[in-house]
């Protein structure tokens, strides 16, 4: 029986898709002066071709996450509970709210930019 070449094809182009080289990108954030206790720091994207990265979380000001290597905006966002409980749903429990504390020019209108390169690095928000 003789094998079809297309299976072997596509695997050899999807193997070399998901190729994508990353660097390890770790640091401190802090707002206000404090480090945020609980948060996300998102690295996007600043070309069309490279895929995001998957949000990482900061936890008492701390992060580390695996990027693509290339030009990124840095996206900061910090959680504040509203101090009020409300019911999720007529049975449900009571949520507590969130919001995001960080104004929209350090997070969706950030002009923050960082250059991923391959290995680890590190970043600090606010610089050092």
């Amino acid at each position: 029986m003789k094998r079809k070449p297309v299976p072997v094809l596509f695997l050899l182009i999807f193997a070399v898709g998901c190729g994508q080289k990353t660097g390890t990108v770790s640091g401190t954030v802090l707002w206000e002066g404090k480090p945020v206790e609980n948060g996300v720091i998102e690295f996007v994207p600043l070309d069309d071709k490279t895929i995001p990265a998957t949000p990482a979380q900061i936890i008492d000001g701390k992060y580390q996450a695996t990027v693509p290597l290339g030009r990124m905006q840095v996206q900061l966002t910090c959680y504040a509970d509203e101090g009020s409980y409300y019911p999720s749903g007529p049975t449900g429990p009571k949520i507590k709210p969130l919001r995001n504390v960080i104004p929209p020019e350090w997070n969706v209108e950030s002009k923050l930019e960082y250059t991923v390169l391959k290995g680890e690095q590190k970043y600090d928000y606010p610089k050092k």
